[in-house]
């Protein structure tokens, strides 16, 4: 890791600090096509991370700021830039991720009006328009995640807020596929998600 991604790292781990995000748009605007690749990579992977910890203030504020550079750079460059580093990056459905990690808050939020950038960000990287059945790297989808998490609230939001009326089969297909996986995995599933998920 050279100075360049040092700093950016340290930039992004104090995201919540506004001198830290206007040094970090500074920072884009400055950098050339490497760093700029660099740039966006780092952020991709801080928010991977924010996720996993379920943390709504640093992803908000991560959400600014791929608001505010997206104004500089199109974003599909970065779809070009993951597309290319996709074997090392992995996944970046924030959907499946928030079910995976029992992000509830994070969830919440993707399917907020206040989310700028993430969700659009993750569709497009994805080049799906529904990142509930997008599988990741593991070939598990964002339902998958849900009943497996035993959290019939997580389940909830998954179901009322990503779905759209008009898919209603598909989603009862998707959602009936894993938690027919789960269950020849022999996954755990308490009594409660159990009748939850297979209504």
């Amino acid at each position: 890791m050279d100075a360049y991604e040092s700093q950016i790292e340290r930039d992004l781990a104090s995201i919540t600090k506004k001198s830290s995000r206007k040094r970090l748009v500074s920072t884009f605007q400055r950098s050339d096509e490497v760093r700029v690749k660099t740039f966006y990579l780092s952020v991709l992977s801080t928010i991977k991370k924010v996720i996993a910890d379920d943390e709504i203030n640093s992803l908000k504020h991560l959400d600014g700021l791929l608001f505010k550079i997206s104004g500089i750079k199109e974003e599909e460059t970065i779809q070009k830039y993951v597309e290319n580093e996709s074997n090392q990056f992995g996944s970046f459905n924030v959907v499946a991720l928030a079910c995976k990690y029992k992000a509830i808050k994070v969830l919440e939020y993707l399917f907020s009006e206040n989310a700028k950038s993430i969700y659009n960000l993750s569709v497009k990287i994805s080049k799906t328009a529904s990142l509930w059945s997008e599988v990741d790297e593991f070939h598990h989808n964002a339902f998958y995640y849900a009943i497996r998490s035993d959290m019939t609230h997580l389940l909830n939001i998954l179901i009322e807020k990503g779905q759209n009326k008009n898919q209603k089969e598909e989603l009862d297909e998707i959602l009936s596929k894993a938690y027919r996986e789960l269950k020849l995995r022999n996954v755990f599933v308490t009594r409660e998600m159990d009748f939850f998920s297979s209504k």
